[in-house]
């Protein structure tokens, strides 16, 4: 999530930051493709994951680095005005996303995809913005700009494309498409 990483980026900009997946990721991969089977499994869960966990870590990063939010703290106002247009639609976006995806998964219906996929657009949209300031202004924030952009238009087109998010919301009969996409491993006969 591009909130996550820009506020990485930014309260480590005078470090030499490299992003590292823990077995925290293979843990999550783990989990979303033992539940593949699942409505609400593999890829699809992984959004999920990736995008509660993603506030969660926004909201902490948030409140222990509240005073990377303070103008003072910039070389004159219009950086300072900057950075805001850079990060705070990203994180609007982002808690928007969460509780569309919240009601989603409560209603399954078309009309709340819908609203998820704008929602998800917008994050795109703030994304590129943020990536066009940051390459302007903030180069060190860059990397992580773009991981987060990238990861944004990922989700949007997994959203469009996924045959498993047309079954589990549109047309309800993910339990007969199952058996299709994941079938059954046959057993060997035993005597």
């Amino acid at each position: 999530m591009r909130t996550i990483l820009g506020l990485l980026a930014f309260s480590t900009a005078n470090s030499q930051y490299t992003p590292s997946y823990g077995p925290g990721a293979l843990i999550a991969w783990w989990i979303c493709h033992s539940n593949r089977r699942s409505p609400i499994g593999g890829w699809l869960l992984y959004y999920f994951w990736q995008l509660y966990g993603g506030i969660a870590i926004t909201a902490a990063f948030l409140f222990v680095n509240i005073e990377s939010y303070v103008p003072e703290n910039f070389v004159n106002t219009r950086m300072y005005l900057l950075f805001l247009a850079s990060v705070v639609p990203v994180i609007i976006a982002s808690f928007a996303q969460m509780i569309a995806a919240t009601f989603l998964l409560i209603v399954r219906s078309p009309e709340m995809l819908r609203l998820v996929k704008i929602l998800i657009a917008v994050e795109f949209g703030t994304s590129v913005v943020g990536l066009a300031i940051d390459a302007m202004y903030y180069p060190d924030n860059l990397f992580l700009s773009a991981i987060g952009t990238v990861n944004s238009l990922l989700w949007l087109a997994y959203f469009y494309r996924s045959s498993r998010v047309q079954y589990v919301f549109c047309s309800r009969d993910w339990d007969s498409a199952v058996k299709l996409i994941y079938p059954e491993k046959a057993r060997a006969a035993t005597s």
